[in-house]
């Protein structure tokens, strides 16, 4: 079976955690405070602090700019349910936007229609690594969080996801373009937010922050991040050639930006257990795209948000990382070319 999602793990990689665990500083110290250099200096940002976990990293995001319980946060109806969870645990009350139908992003449109609650921040997703209207989100003046868990190493024209927001957030789970094995870092441009990020540094519990152990991973992945990065591309371009032949089609990256490649979206005209049983047969998982979205648990019965509920409903995930070999590039392009 070729699963939905694996981690880049070479014995390289492993290799440098086996240094780390050899060296017995293993806690957070030296070699997570380096990876937190190097990601900073891999997305030109201008620093940042890595978390052992990525609702961590999220909740101290909001607090470094200081969004406070009661407050209103904007989110997408197909951001991650560990959103919702987030709001919920802090007492943040979520304003949902519906989506552009293209590319799952938020809606400029539907933020602008929830200005008058006086929301303090956006928490903004890429799902899949599509790309927001940074530009037109930006227009109205609220801080934004840019989630870049799934955009990792994208661009919008010259400047690389991570710079768009006021705060970046990535996730370091083994399902990631880059990976620690677990965690999250918080990166900025902003010199300013980023002396808060180290005041606040020293007042949080070392058990929050990223041990050493995770960071060796983490700054071996680093190093091959470039390459990485390229192979999604040119999978994704392969797939996508594959679906137009299909009676399928896939997400559209608007805008002067790349397509996603954290994963091969394949929107649906018909129905998505024929699609799912037909890749089976192949030996192939797929997962639907939004399953772990809010929508998926709050909004889908209530008729809200049109264009989120169709994704959730249409939308199927098909492997894509570099692991996956040519063999199974071409197993997928094909059954991709022939989806019933």
């Amino acid at each position: 079976m070729i699963p939905i999602f694996k981690p880049t793990i070479k014995r390289k990689h492993m290799d440098s955690v086996l240094t780390c665990m050899v060296s017995e500083e293993i806690g957070p110290g030296n070699r997570s405070h380096q990876f937190e250099l190097k990601m900073s200096a891999f997305l030109n940002l201008s620093g940042g602090l890595a978390f052992s976990s990525y609702y961590n990293a999220l909740r101290i995001a909001l607090d470094i700019i200081d969004v406070k319980p009661s407050d209103h946060i904007i989110l997408s109806s197909l951001s991650p349910q560990i959103y919702g969870y987030l709001c919920e645990e802090n007492g943040f009350i979520p304003l949902t936007g519906d989506v552009e139908p293209e590319t799952g992003t938020l809606s400029v449109d539907e933020v602008e229609k929830l200005l008058p609650r006086q929301p303090k921040a956006i928490l903004l997703h890429s799902p899949l690594g599509f790309l927001p209207d940074f530009e037109g989100l930006s227009q109205f003046g609220i801080p934004v969080i840019e989630d870049i868990s799934q955009s990792f190493g994208n661009r919008m024209g010259e400047d690389v996801c991570g710079t768009f927001g006021d705060i970046a957030v990535l996730s370091l789970a083994s399902s990631g373009i880059v990976t620690s094995g677990d965690g999250g870092i918080i990166l900025t441009k902003h010199k300013s937010i980023y002396r808060k990020i180290k005041e606040k540094k020293e007042r949080i519990p070392r058990d929050l922050l990223l041990s050493d152990i995770a960071a060796s991973l983490g700054m071996s992945q680093l190093k091959d991040a470039d390459a990485y990065i390229s192979r999604r591309k040119e999978i994704e371009r392969v797939f996508s050639q594959a679906i137009m032949k299909s009676s399928h089609t896939t997400l559209k990256q608007k805008l002067d930006a790349e397509p996603g490649f954290y994963s091969f979206p394949v929107v649906l005209n018909g129905s998505m257990n024929d699609v799912r049983k037909y890749a089976l047969k192949k030996n192939i998982e797929t997962q639907p795209a939004f399953l772990d979205s809010i929508i998926s648990l709050t909004s889908a019965e209530k008729g809200e948000f049109p264009h989120a509920k169709n994704l959730l409903l249409r939308c199927l995930l098909f492997p894509l990382y570099p692991m996956l070999g040519n063999k199974n590039i071409d197993l997928i392009a094909r059954v991709l070319s022939t989806l019933p």
